[in-house]
């Protein structure tokens, strides 16, 4: 998974970790706080894999005349958190320089066709693949922003958008990215699709992706949750989003919600299930249903407790 934030055409540098998978959220979230222009997680599942299979590797990419200080700032934070502390982190870290290249299209190499779901096949514009019978197909390229259809939490909101949204239904797609899971909900006939994310990159990416699957109903905004105020509600509200964003803004989140919304929501390692679905539950939603991929949780909510049944 990368989740970008911005690159400018300066020397870079890699802030290599090789940390517990059960630290992955920790880590990415410490570089990230550290101003990383992007965190790059490798594991045995991913394209570029971990060189040690019981390990996750997490990159975050600095300008390399700051590596070494932010090398050292990453090791006192590491060693100070509740969960982290007790791994000796001094030869965990490692700085390694890049070679000059172009980074607005370095990502392409590792970007291919996916068949998503059953259905749907996601693919980059220079790789075209023609639709095959009833086959949805859809054209990403994601560029700084998280959403290709490569990660796992991606794969299950897509499988649970299939599964779930009726023909006319209205989404919120909130931290959309390269808005791939709004393409997603209009092809599969949704009536309007709202797609909000706070990253100018995300959305920039998002734009792009929009005209090229040339959408009429899909609207991409560029706005922090806690400022949407979109004084409705929708038929359904996807996230796939950190589980620690889902948390600290379900207040927000579930006021998005008619007694018929469903909610999709991933991002969650398997892990931390019991930091959200308590909340979730005390606020009045009941999880109807639950997936897990590899250490990745996705959960699908609704606001009252009839079972709702797959469209």
């Amino acid at each position: 998974m990368i989740n970008y934030q911005s690159t400018t055409d300066i020397e870079w540098a890699e802030l290599r970790v090789t940390a517990p998978a059960e630290s992955e959220e920790l880590v990415s979230s410490c570089l990230s706080n550290f101003a990383a222009n992007g965190v790059e997680i490798r594991d045995c599942q991913t394209l570029i894999k971990s060189e040690t299979p019981d390990h996750i590797l997490i990159v975050g990419y600095f300008p390399k005349q700051d590596s070494p200080q932010k090398q050292k700032q990453l090791q006192a934070a590491l060693s100070d958190q509740e969960g982290t502390s007790h791994i000796d982190w001094t030869d965990r870290i490692q700085v390694h320089s890049l070679e000059s290249e172009d980074w607005s299209t370095a990502w392409q190499r590792h970007f291919y066709p996916i068949d998503l779901t059953d259905r749907i096949t996601v693919c980059p514009s220079w790789e075209r693949t023609l639709p095959d019978g009833d086959r949805i197909v859809i054209e990403i390229d994601p560029g700084m922003a998280f959403g290709t259809g490569e990660h796992e939490t991606t794969r299950l909101c897509a499988q649970a958008i299939e599964r779930y949204l009726r023909p006319g239904d209205s989404v919120l797609d909130i931290g959309a990215g390269t808005a791939l899971l709004s393409i997603i909900a209009e092809r599969l006939g949704a009536s309007s699709v709202t797609a909000i994310d706070n990253d100018p990159d995300a959305a920039r990416s998002a734009r792009e992706n929009l005209i090229k699957n040339s959408t009429e109903r899909v609207e991409t905004l560029h706005i922090d949750l806690e400022k949407f105020d979109s004084r409705q509600h929708f038929d359904m509200v996807v996230g796939n989003l950190q589980t620690h964003i889902i948390r600290d803004n379900w207040r927000s989140i579930s006021s998005f919600f008619s007694d018929r919304s469903v909610g999709i929501f991933s991002g969650i390692l398997i892990e931390h299930e019991s930091q959200l679905v308590p909340l979730i539950q005390q606020q009045g939603f009941q999880v109807i249903e639950s997936s897990r991929l590899n250490e990745w949780l996705l959960i699908v909510v609704k606001k009252d407790a009839e079972s709702l049944s797959p469209a």
